[in-house]
Order: structure tokens, then sequence, then C-alpha cells
């Protein structure tokens, strides 16, 4: 069995037509499924999405992208992330971190966002789920304030010596569909990098569907895609890729109930 450790099924391209969805995927061997949250809003949208499906879980947390729309305070905020982690499925703080890509963002405010919601990751034992777009040296700077946290970098896009520093804070790297383009051979090479016991996987969908898919809307029942890629960059089978990366998701992810999930 698979695990797709990221993907938005609640947003246009799948959210029309999510049983059929979630049937392709599972005839995929795709038997588990995370959909993340980046803002409040979505909050029961994604609650009655994991409700209807068993194998749906989620997670809940405000985008960088996103901070600017929040109008509540640092305070507010981590009071409404305590509330909704207690909800039935919810297994991590996500999708947080920081984004310097687009211009007309306040990266300050960002940053102590960024914070505030790792703090309520660690003081509540929840594993988070990062989105760093051009902070290298910021994302890791931050997370090393939390010790003890725990989490994945998510749809991985650096370069070795980033990885390096995430992995010794004790992060998980997950690639996505990037990993099966042509010119991304930066993140091959991490691909190649990575401990067998850091690794996870990830569609993102509806973004960045593989090849041979590129330019469709994506959808879980491509990850098959992304791991035989990971497979052959490794030298490995893909039901060793399989293994590994069920593994290690229930071990970062450990609300999920692993007797159900063993491969």
């Amino acid at each position: 069995m698979l695990v797709d450790s990221h993907c938005h099924l609640n947003y246009p391209g799948l959210v029309e037509n999510i049983a059929e969805v979630l049937n392709l995927t599972q005839a995929q061997n795709v038997g588990l499924i995370v959909t993340i949250g980046t803002m409040l809003e979505e909050i029961s949208q994604l609650e009655a999405i994991t409700t209807q499906h068993d194998n749906v879980y989620r997670t809940v947390g405000v985008h960088p992208l996103n901070v600017k729309t929040y109008t509540g305070t640092q305070e507010e905020l981590k009071a409404a992330l305590r509330t909704h982690l207690a909800g039935h499925k919810t297994i991590a703080i996500g999708e947080i971190g920081l984004d310097y890509h687009y211009p007309g963002h306040d990266l300050q405010q960002q940053r102590a966002y960024f914070a505030a919601q790792l703090e309520v990751a660690q003081s509540m034992g929840y594993p988070a789920c990062i989105h760093t777009r051009e902070a290298e040296e910021d994302t890791p700077s931050i997370l090393s304030s939390f010790s003890g946290l725990k989490g994945v970098i998510h749809c991985f896009s650096g370069d070795v010596a980033f990885a390096k520093r995430v992995l010794d804070l004790g992060f998980f790297v997950s690639f996505s569909g990037t990993l099966t383009f042509p010119k991304a051979i930066a993140v091959r090479e991490v691909a190649c990098f990575v401990p067998n016991d850091r690794i996870l996987i990830e569609t993102d969908a509806p973004f960045l569907a593989p090849v041979p898919h590129r330019g469709r809307s994506n959808t879980p029942a491509f990850l098959p895609f992304i791991a035989q890629k990971l497979a052959e960059i490794r030298g490995v089978s893909l039901e060793t890729i399989e293994r590994q990366t069920t593994d290690n998701f229930l071990a970062l992810f450990t609300r999920v109930p692993k007797s159900d999930y063993v491969v």
C-alpha cells in the first residue's frame, strides 16, 4: 500500500468528483491519503471529507501565503489550532512555513505566524507539515528553535545542503511529482541522499502532476508514478519504496492507527 502524505482533496479538480477520485486512487494501491489544511476556513470542508472516507486524514494550519489574509492575532490562531487539533482524524499541523517567492507578502509576519504554529505543534506533540520556498536559511533556523519537534518538508525542492540541515533536525523529506520533471536534477540528487527511514512521497494534488501526466490536474491516483521514479533513482524495487514510505509515514504520523495500514 502506498500513502499520499500530502494533497488537497477540497480543491477544484478533485472535490467535484471526490468519490470517483478515491475509487480510482484505491485501484492504484494508494490506501491512505492526507488532505492538507491551508486556512482555518477550510476546516469544516476537510472534516466532512475525512468523516465520509475512512482512509482519508487531515491537518490544520495556515499556509504562509494565507497569513496576510488571516485577521486574528497569533494568540487567537494558537487557540484555534488547539481546538481543531482535538478533532477526530486531525493528525498534524500544516501546511505552515515560509514562502519568499511572491512579492507583496510581509515576510516578518510570515515568520511570526510560522513560529506561533510551531509552538502549538511542539506543545501538543503533533508533527508539522512544512512548506518552504526560497527560504532555505530562515526555515531551518526557525525550526531549530523548537527542540523535539517532528515533521516533514513537503514537496522538497532544495538541494542536498538544505536537506542535510533539515534531516539533522529530525525532519522527514517528501518527494512529489517534481521528482519526475526532466530539469529537477537537484531534487533527484537529494532523493539519492536521504536515508531510507526519512523518505515520504506525495502528490500535492491537484498540483504538480508527474510525468507522463504533466500539465494535467493531478490526483492521488498518480502517486505510483512518483514511487516508481523514486525506486529507479535509488536503485531499489517499487515494493521496497512502498514499504519504506508507508512505514515512515506511520512512524511520523502516530495518530493514524498503525494496525490498519501495516504493509
